[in-house]
């Protein structure tokens, strides 16, 4: 499972720093000063999801969580923010869960002698 949280985790700094190489470059190009959102973003991607996405929240859970608490995310937040937090929470997730099985010791498989009543 360790694993599997570190790959994501590492999968999502890595789309993070995509993210902000392409929003330098176009800083560079074009003077841009602007970070992209990741609603500015999903649009560009993919509107349709983002529109599917919209109505599928809004038709199946509360009203307002697309409009009070998930909407002003995607307009506010740039895009590298989301994916660089997700990839910290999941190396973190990695890193806290490997107390349990870092400081307990391993079990040891007992040897059973020559003269064991049980075979």
């Amino acid at each position: 499972m360790r694993s599997v949280l570190h790959f994501i985790g590492w999968i999502m700094l890595l789309v993070a720093a995509g993210i902000l190489v392409a929003e330098l470059f176009g800083y560079l190009r074009y003077d841009d000063e602007h970070l992209s959102t990741i609603g500015e973003l999903w649009l560009a991607v993919h509107p349709a999801s983002l529109n599917g996405f919209q109505a599928l929240v809004r038709n199946n859970t509360w009203p307002g969580l697309w409009e009070d608490i998930i909407r002003p995310v995607v307009i506010a937040v740039p895009a590298p923010v989301l994916p660089g937090l997700l990839g910290v929470v999941f190396l973190a997730g990695a890193y806290l869960g490997r107390g349990d099985e870092a400081g307990t010791p391993r079990r040891t498989r007992r040897r059973r002698g020559r003269n064991s009543l049980i075979g």
